[in-house]
């Protein structure tokens, strides 16, 4: 279905059922921005603990490179 045939048929609801449609859209668009924003708060504490390990511990990969 491409949006002018979604549109079409959200056109023809009633007033209340589109109401419903956009609040089922809010839902979804504050769900996936919770979601986006959790996967970008554990990326950023990976990135912040495998620093700390380097600092600490030097870098694995130039202590065992073989270039």
């Amino acid at each position: 279905m491409g949006y002018a045939e979604l549109i079409s048929k959200l056109e023809a609801l009633p007033r209340d059922k589109r109401a419903e449609v956009f609040e089922f859209v809010e839902f979804l668009a504050a769900r996936c921005d919770t979601a986006a924003g959790k996967a970008n708060a554990c990326a950023e504490v990976a990135a912040q603990t495998w620093n700390t390990f380097n600092e600490r511990s030097g870098s694995f990969a130039d202590r065992h490179s073989t270039l």
